[in-house]
């Protein structure tokens, strides 16, 4: 890892279980409507490439761990296919709550830091909000099962 690089820890606790909040994050191809104009593609295993297209512009990565439904960890930011030299190791990690609650841990690891503190936050807040904010939109009997 290149030195020194600034960590980022999240947390938000979901009426979910794990099982129904990893679709949301890895489910299918694309993960799109994270944020608007952002879509992630990748078949979320590990080793699989990662695709970040933002607003016409794109970055690559690569799956570094993905364990359904508890940890999922990627790079992001290189700028060629071969996922080298990338920017941010991002990690999701869903720990099961009582009940049917789910805390997500969200671990952002900037590599290259370029920006402030706190827009790098504010960035990965949002994502984070979103996620648990389409978590809430599910039905209820979809977040009993998992």
């Amino acid at each position: 890892m290149r030195e020194p690089f600034r960590t980022t820890f999240l947390s938000t606790t979901v009426a979910a279980p794990p099982a129904r909040v990893w679709p949301l994050l890895a489910g299918g191809t694309t993960t799109a409507g994270m944020l608007p104009g952002i879509s992630v593609t990748s078949a979320w295993a590990t080793g699989s490439p990662v695709l970040l297209e933002v607003c016409g512009c794109t970055a690559h990565g690569e799956v570094l761990r993905a364990v359904a439904p508890h940890r999922l960890s990627y790079t992001l930011g290189a700028p060629g296919p071969d996922a080298a030299a990338p920017t941010v190791v991002v990690t999701w990690e869903m720990r099961p709550g009582p009940g049917t609650r789910t805390t997500i841990d969200l671990t952002v690891d900037d590599l290259e830091p370029g920006c402030e503190d706190d827009e790098l936050r504010a960035g990965w807040w949002q994502v984070l909000r979103t996620l648990a904010q389409r978590v809430d939109a599910l039905p209820s009997a979809d977040l009993r099962t998992g």
